[in-house]
């Protein structure tokens, strides 16, 4: 199959479900109805976290001294790192089960609210977690979920994916799950808790958010006008506000357009109707498995290269969208030159909030690269590309890799 070719696909804008059922409790104020989403599921709290930096910055002690008042029974499990390990939620899953839990309490950014899904999946399931992986989730039987956000992101503080590196085999392989009951009943969104994060942090992580986005606005369908537009709104906000919260990390407007941005990124409003599978996450999962590097990061030193390749007389109309409506494009230029300007502007964007460029600069090796496309060889993967904006084979993987070295 060419890159010319598109494979129909039947969740178009005629037929489509849409429920995003999690409770968003958002401002200043937000931790203050804790206790409120809490007392809806029980008494009994694993309360999950990533390393030391919410003990730094207050998150932690502000948590802890509520569910203390309060009386609950709490266990704590911390150490989550980046590219939650499934080696850690095995280890949640036991002891949420030894405590007799009523749900998980994620407190941080998304690898510890996947973690905390993943946990939530693999309590009531007999087999080991693992079996999930690449499985859509569609018993209620799930633990609920609640998180309080500390790293705007990934989306899962409000999206039915769960994705997971299983640390425990050689060589790592990244994967998840997802599902209506996966979705965290409730969340707590205080933009204040991301004024102490690394520049770098804030960066990857609107990285990740534009790319969840953009993956879902290059798509094969036209009539979803609204999601298109609502997708370029997104973009424009992370645009604006993001060199604003590297400049002044304690500017409330910046950071709170910046979290709502995220949340929002991935919930599914801009996917339903307007469905497509996302290929940019696929190439970069190949080499977060090999390099174990930041998500965001590879996610925008791949976009470019992966939009330029995938560019046709077909669907240029979307890449002269993106680079008038959300860059100002001059829309009175030839349509492959507005094309190519947008992309160009993207490059730009991710330069200016200091975005890595090549894949070197990840780890990554130009010796390793059909190591990496490898997965595109993969059954189950080729299947989902067929769903994708332009389907991606073994060959045009390669391709892709090698123009980002």
């Amino acid at each position: 199959m060419s890159k010319h070719e598109v494979t129909p696909i039947d969740n178009s804008l005629d037929n489509f479900m849409i429920w995003v059922s999690t409770q968003i409790f958002f401002g200043k104020t937000a931790l203050e109805h804790l206790p409120e989403g809490i007392d809806r599921y029980g008494k009994r709290i694993l309360m999950l976290y990533g390393g030391g930096s919410i003990k730094k910055n207050g998150v932690y002690d502000q948590v802890t001294s509520i569910l203390k008042e309060n009386g609950y029974f709490v266990v704590e499990l911390g150490g989550v790192q980046p590219n939650p390990r499934v080696s850690l939620i095995r280890k949640g899953i036991e002891i949420a089960r030894e405590n007799k839990v009523d749900m998980v309490l994620a407190v941080g950014g998304g690898s510890v609210i996947d973690s905390a899904k993943g946990i939530a999946c693999g309590y009531y399931y007999d087999g080991d977690i693992w079996d999930l992986a690449g499985q859509t989730v569609s018993t209620d039987k799930v633990l609920p979920v609640l998180c309080v956000l500390t790293i705007p992101a990934t989306s899962s503080e409000m999206a039915t994916g769960s994705t997971w590196l299983n640390d425990t085999i050689v060589p790592h392989k990244k994967a998840g799950a997802h599902g209506p009951y996966v979705r965290p009943r409730v969340s707590y969104l205080n933009p204040e808790f991301t004024y102490t994060l690394p520049a770098r942090q804030t960066a990857a992580g609107v990285s990740d958010i534009m790319c969840h986005i953009i993956e879902s606005y290059f798509s094969n369908e036209k009539r979803a006008y609204l999601q298109a537009r609502t997708a370029e709104g997104m973009m424009k906000t992370l645009i604006k506000y993001t060199p604003i919260a590297l400049e002044e990390p304690d500017n409330y407007e910046a950071r709170a357009n910046l979290m709502w941005c995220g949340a929002w990124g991935n919930n599914g409003i801009i996917v339903k109707g307007n469905y497509v599978s996302w290929s940019v996450h696929g190439l970069e999962n190949s080499i977060n498995e090999a390099c174990d590097n930041i998500h965001g990061e590879g996610l925008a030193v791949l976009t470019p290269h992966w939009l330029r390749w995938a560019m046709n007389d077909d669907n240029i109309y979307r890449y002269v969208d993106f680079a008038v409506n959300v860059f100002g494009v001059d829309p009175t230029l030839p349509e492959r030159e507005i094309a190519e300007q947008g992309i160009k502007k993207l490059e730009e964007f991710y330069d200016k909030i200091g975005m890595p460029k090549k894949l070197g600069e990840l780890g990554a090796k130009y010796e390793d690269i059909e190591k990496y496309a490898e997965r595109f060889n993969i059954p189950s993967t080729i299947a989902y590309q067929d769903g994708a904006f332009v389907p991606i084979r073994f060959n045009d993987a390669v391709e892709i890799y090698k123009s980002a070295f």
